[in-house]
């Protein structure tokens, strides 16, 4: 991912004049430079090129815009960091003066990366979306709205969103106990809303993605499962609980983990610049010990397992627009399959490729 958010209303607050001039590269007073401390990072995510900005011999990095030429993004902190490998080229502008360009190469990070089993799954993929979001938040509503438009256009079916809703920006109604405790958001080091986690690994900035949704959903729908996922819920309104039942069926010997949320969609209420709002997919309590699963350990291939919860019921839950989700990771935390059933009496069983029952 690209570690950056549009602040061009701030440099204009500051004075900026936001125009492209010809750029120079000597070392003379009265030039722009940009300077990187590294030329080459690994696409980890955390492996990040730092950046200053002189002019002739002062540094004017805070006063100045780091611009990314993939695709004209203008970086929050004077710090680049990608999940994405390849080729990027940078440039520095200050008041009417742009630098020279400055390449940095994202390596692919190969670490701890499992070899695809030779066989193709006989389950169906599902992606796990985890949005970060918040009612406090102006710039969400719009990256949701992308996000969507991705997904329906491309992979509808195939990747499911589990929105977290986090609180540092202000106030919000829907933060977990676990985001105030536990730290989700903090797990995947964001350095800004609205943001999403693919299958739990790519961290993408929606407002700002620069085109990577679409390559991570695609390299995450092509991913091998390793495993079907099944759940099935049985509500019981006597008890005002629903007892939950999740199955997991390996197609790799490997340790496995097993995440359960219950997820409610279309939530009217506030959010920042829209007034009444359609909060999707929200997140509203973490069935299992935490997100990052319980485990399971390690399984063979064909060793079924299935792991059994009862969820008491919130009242302010509206149960017809409530689900249970189920993810599947692996040790590293990495989401592999994922499925989800209404909470009232809901059932989703194995989901098969065609034919290979």
């Amino acid at each position: 991912m690209i570690t950056r958010v549009f602040k061009a209303a701030a440099a204009v607050a500051a004075g900026v004049v936001l125009f492209s001039c010809s750029g120079n590269s000597g070392e003379e007073d009265g030039q722009v430079i940009l300077e990187a401390d590294k030329t080459s990072i690994v696409g980890n995510g955390t492996d990040a090129v730092t950046f200053t900005v002189r002019y002739g011999s002062a540094d004017v990095t805070s006063e100045a815009e780091i611009i990314c030429e993939n695709d004209g993004s203008v970086l929050d902190e004077p710090v680049f960091a990608s999940a994405a490998a390849g080729p990027y080229s940078f440039k520095a502008r200050y008041q009417e003066m742009e630098s020279a360009s400055v390449p940095v190469t994202v390596i692919e990070d190969t670490q701890d990366v499992p070899d695809e089993p030779d066989e193709p799954s006989r389950f169906v993929k599902k992606v796990c979306i985890l949005e970060f979001t918040g009612q406090w938040c102006q710039q969400c509503p719009a990256g949701m709205q992308y996000l969507n438009f991705v997904i329906q256009m491309n992979y509808e079916d195939i990747a499911h969103v589990i929105a977290i809703h986090n609180a540092s920006g202000g106030s919000d109604n829907y933060v977990l106990p676990e985001e105030s405790n536990l730290g989700i958001s903090d797990h995947f080091g964001l350095n800004g809303y609205p943001a999403a986690a693919i299958d739990m690994r790519d961290v993408v900035y929606l407002n700002s993605d620069g085109g990577q949704l679409r390559g991570l959903l695609g390299t995450a729908a092509d991913r091998h499962p390793r495993c079907g996922i099944g759940v099935r819920s049985s509500y019981s309104g006597q008890s005002s609980s629903a007892e939950v039942t999740v199955s997991l069926m390996p197609e790799v010997e490997q340790p496995y983990k097993l995440a359960v949320y219950v997820v409610e969609d279309n939530i009217k209420d506030q959010q920042a610049g829209e007034g009444l709002y359609n909060h999707r997919h929200v997140a509203r309590h973490v069935v299992s010990e935490s997100f990052y699963g319980d485990n399971l350990g390690t399984l063979s291939d064909g060793q079924e397992t299935e792991r059994t919860y009862t969820v008491s019921i919130d009242s302010a839950w509206n149960l017809d627009e409530t689900y249970i989700y189920a993810v599947a990771l692996d040790e590293n935390g990495y989401a592999l399959n994922m499925s989800f059933c209404p909470i009232k009496d809901g059932n989703a069983p194995y989901l098969y490729v065609s034919g290979q029952e």
